[in-house]
């Protein structure tokens, strides 16, 4: 994979991934405005030259209710 702004080769890495949830603490449901309220290490590939970062897992949710 290429870095998409520096066109180098990405390698393995580490960064942080934001986790989303409500900031109110509303539980999770239809029709509720998710906002990232806080991040976690995960590993990502990262440009070795820029530092852009692309994270490939599942999306981080905590779920407050």
């Amino acid at each position: 994979m290429e870095c998409r702004d520096c066109k180098v080769k990405m390698v393995a890495g580490v960064g942080m991934v934001p986790v989303w949830g409500t900031l109110d603490g509303r539980p999770l449901h239809n029709g509720v405005t998710l906002s990232a309220v806080t991040s976690k290490l995960m590993p990502v590939m990262k440009c070795p030259h820029c530092g852009h970062s692309v994270y490939f897992g599942e999306i981080l949710v905590k779920n407050q209710g």
